[in-house]
């Protein structure tokens, strides 16, 4: 079935709500409530602004901005200049930054001026001014033809050097809005808060389709339980999407005793959700957990509940009705339901390749599918079931090991707030499975060591090391490459 519909530019979609709706609620920034015709407003003053810094369609234009409307109409602004950005992450060295900007051709970089400048060409400054209410009416700055311009280029994770990109064109996120509309879990709620990271791709797709299709969203800045929790009851917040990582941390921080958030439905995306923390959540926090399947390179998947988890811990959930999957043998001959293979999908939102790295597209796109790394199968009622992934699978000298399998079995023991299994090796040069723990209150290395163990066997850890935080990355998946470079193994260690 083909989806794709006439492309727009997407700036253009937010007039045409403020023309419509103009007193509607488009964004809460913060306390602020701007409508539609204040936050379109805002955009124009953007863009007018980038104009005269000289972005016209096909300039390339990083954002090194907050979680705020800013941020937002930022981006659309340069969307309705036939422009296309890019996220510099303020957290990013300088250096990584840079880096990023050279590699993806980089002609104008907009900050706030509180965050940190990025070593490359020219930049915009901007500032919350572009809220505050005008006498003089604000500038028109006519829309770019959108056709085949990307209006943002979406990163990968980059755990290792400069990380991938795909280019997400206007048709797209516009056939996305379209499409998750008819899709009540997806749509994302009544009112949204907005908690993972801007920068992210899943973040800030998810904050366009809502403005596109007139669902307002919530956005207040910093991480932490306090504000999430505070921001719920404050704005009569009905769902949001958040990382393992955060999960964690509300469960927490939640008091006890009855659930926390009680109409609230959290969907959990960027890495697996073990069993122990699901179900602690959702004594604690809310009981309408659902887990979102997907990547920067896919958009949404598949959707699981905790109903369908409980008949089978394995699923990633129902697909969604656009998208399409096969597990294949290594000839890429599609399997029979049931049958573990390598993971493809194809569909309206799946990117079929990455900007300028054919090595890349190589190992990752063929015949129009994409193969994302994962292991797994189809079963006869479409239900998607993981096995695994390629990249997860460590080599402990020839003994292979499911990474997520030993960090949910540390995670099973009560002192273990975090953890993650990585390879390292000694100075004779073996490689040594270590499982990587933040604890809960006193570190036991025997007792831990001893219980992982006894849920797996020879699979289990050579040794367990306390740590303060695992490294991450903005969507809440662990580093496993930075915890290898970091790990210092003794002297004595063979």
């Amino acid at each position: 079935m083909n989806y794709r519909r006439a492309e727009p530019n997407i700036a253009d979609r937010i007039d045409a709500r403020a023309r419509e709706h103009p007193w509607a609620v488009a964004c809460i920034d913060d306390g602020r409530v701007l409508s539609y015709a204040a936050f379109s407003d805002a955009v124009h003053r953007a863009a007018a602004q980038l104009q005269a810094a000289g972005v016209g369609p096909g300039t390339v234009v990083g954002t090194t901005l907050g979680q705020s409307a800013l941020h937002l109409a930022a981006v659309l602004a340069a969307a309705r200049l036939g422009a296309t950005s890019i996220a510099l992450r303020p957290l990013l060295s300088a250096e990584r930054r840079g880096a990023v900007a050279r590699r993806y051709g980089v002609g104008l970089v907009v900050r706030e001026s509180s965050l940190a400048a990025t070593p490359v060409g020219a930049e915009v400054l901007l500032d919350a001014g572009l809220f505050e209410p005008s006498k003089l009416p604000a500038p028109r700055v006519a829309c770019a033809d959108a056709s085949g311009r990307p209006w943002r280029l979406a990163l990968s994770s980059g755990t290792t050097g400069v990380p991938k990109a795909v280019a997400v064109s206007h048709a797209a996120l516009d056939t996305s809005a379209w499409l998750y509309g008819g899709v009540p879990q997806a749509r994302g709620g009544r009112r949204h808060l907005l908690f993972l990271d801007l920068n992210a791709a899943v973040s800030m797709n998810m904050a366009l389709r809502r403005l596109v299709s007139g669902d307002p969203v919530v956005l207040v800045p910093g991480v932490s339980p306090d504000r999430f929790f505070d921001a719920v009851d404050r704005y009569g917040i009905d769902a949001s999407r958040i990382s393992p990582h955060m999960l964690g941390l509300l469960a927490d921080h939640a008091p006890g005793g009855a659930l926390r958030c009680p109409g609230l439905t959290l969907t959990v995306t960027g890495g697996a959700l073990p069993a122990a923390l699901r179900e602690r959540a959702a004594r604690l926090v809310t009981d309408r957990i659902l887990v979102s399947y997907g990547s920067t390179e896919t958009g949404s998947l598949a959707l699981v509940d905790a109903e369908q988890r409980a008949r089978r811990p394995d699923a990633a959930g129902l697909l969604l009705p656009w998208a399409q999957a096969q597990a294949v043998d290594d000839a890429h001959r599609p399997l029979p339901p049931g049958e573990t293979g390598r993971l493809r999908f194809r569909g309206p939102e799946v990117a079929t390749g990455y900007v300028d790295d054919p090595r890349a597209d190589q190992a990752s796109f063929r015949d129009g599918w994409f193969y994302p790394g994962d292991l797994g199968s189809l079963a006869a009622d479409g239900m998607l079931l993981l096995a695994g992934r390629t990249d997860e699978i460590l080599d402990a000298g020839g003994r292979k090991v499911n990474a997520n399998e030993v960090d949910a079995a540390l995670l099973e023991h009560p002192d273990v707030a975090e953890a993650a299994a990585f390879v390292a090796l000694t100075p004779a040069g073996r490689p040594l499975l270590i499982g990587a723990v933040v604890s809960r209150g006193a570190f036991d290395a025997a007792a831990l060591l001893a219980h992982a163990r006894s849920r797996l066997g020879p699979a289990a850890p050579d040794r367990v090391v306390a740590v303060s935080s695992l490294p991450r990355n903005e969507s809440g998946k662990v580093l496993r490459s930075r915890l290898a470079a970091a790990a210092r193994i003794g002297a004595g260690a063979r």
